[in-house]
């Protein structure tokens, strides 16, 4: 008798919105009432997460999706403020590893403890099959040049006054990594430095930066302070004015990053009233939107399932009044505080040769007392 042996695990940054996998083989799997039994551990509490049970195939392959384990253990608010400069710790992630064990009617293989291999994955996840599931792409790390923001928008864009974050990755960091914003009329400026490895990092900016009226943007990076200039990952951040009555939405992307957009066209306003409760509810509006604008703040609406009956959650900040849509989206006020809104999903339909595109979203706010 042998152990399993581990023929793939997972990339060591994942998202759990697509498979989560660990690939074995047996030589045990013929063994009468065999069974393979695979716990899944939280490495940062060294606590049982959660464990299963899973069967190979007829020639003793073994596929472990432990995907929705750890979407169930990872917490979605978001937790650090969004109205003091700087860069803070997003905690939409877990660093995890299994314990695996193979069990039969007769005996059992003794229990494999895989806690030198641990990864880390958070509440999204890249669409692609393709890619396998891997967020390699958008991982900062000691020489990277290919890293992304976690974004979808190619331009993300941030209104004058408003508070703005967007989320950087970051693994296996030895030398300091810079976060710098310059733009036209200002200098260069260092947001922050010296992240820590295996973290989400949010780089938040508040709405006193980069108010020069000569700016239409600037440009954000993310570099080793020992590499060039050119082993940096650079974004640019439009600048806007935010017009009469806007209504600034915050949510996570499909990738687990965040994403703001600020709704400054009149907005439907109405209350729904069911089984004796009372909730505000705005249809909010955004024009002249590019086709990737467009699909980056659809993100704001996602799969669920809505509930016959209200659920208020008054002691939390998380406030699911309607429904479960697999995230949390907040109402922003323009001092960062925020508070939990539900969205009402809805499907928005818009033709891709257009030259600008409209969106609408319908969101509920806590219930009237």
């Amino acid at each position: 008798m042998a152990q399993p042996t581990v023929t793939a695990r997972p990339a060591t940054w994942t998202g759990t919105n697509m498979p989560i996998l660990y690939k074995l083989t047996s030589t045990n799997y013929a063994q009468a009432g065999y069974r393979f039994v695979v716990e899944v551990w939280n490495a940062g509490t060294a606590a049982k997460i959660a464990d299963a049970v899973y069967y190979t195939d007829p020639s003793g392959n073994l596929v472990v999706n432990i995907g929705a384990f750890l979407k169930a253990a990872i917490n979605l608010e978001v937790t650090h403020a969004i109205n003091t400069e700087g860069l803070l710790e997003d905690t939409n992630y877990i660093e995890y590893y299994i314990k695996y064990q193979e069990i039969w009617t007769a005996s059992s293989e003794s229990q494999v403890n895989d806690s030198g291999n641990t990864r880390l994955a958070l509440y999204g996840g890249i669409q692609l099959p393709a890619s396998a599931n891997s967020l390699a792409d958008y991982v900062v790390t000691d020489s990277s040049t290919t890293s992304k923001w976690l974004t979808k928008l190619t331009s993300p864009v941030m209104w004058r006054g408003w508070p703005f974050a967007i989320d950087v990755l970051t693994d296996n960091i030895a030398d300091t990594i810079v976060i710098e914003a310059e733009s036209d009329s200002e200098a260069a400026q260092n947001i922050g430095t010296d992240l820590d490895p295996k973290q989400i990092t949010s780089v938040v900016l508040t709405g006193s930066d980069f108010d020069n009226e000569t700016d239409k943007e600037f440009t954000l990076k993310a570099y080793n302070d020992t590499e060039t200039a050119d082993a940096s990952k650079t974004i640019t951040i439009r600048l806007r004015d935010a017009c009469a009555n806007p209504i600034m939405l915050m949510g996570r992307n499909s990738l687990g990053g965040l994403i703001f957009w600020l709704f400054d066209v009149t907005q439907d306003y109405t209350f729904s009233y069911e089984n004796g409760r009372k909730a505000k509810r705005l249809v909010l509006t955004a024009l002249n939107l590019s086709i990737n604008e467009w699909e980056a703040i659809e993100d704001f609406v996602s799969l669920g399932e809505v509930y016959r009956n209200n659920i208020t959650e008054v002691t939390s900040s998380t406030i699911k009044t309607k429904s479960v849509i697999g995230q949390q989206v907040y109402a922003v006020n323009s001092d960062g505080t925020k508070l939990g809104v539900i969205v009402i999903p809805n499907q928005n339909q818009t033709r891709t040769k257009q030259v600008t595109h409209s969106f609408t979203l319908e969101v509920e706010y806590p219930e009237v007392l």
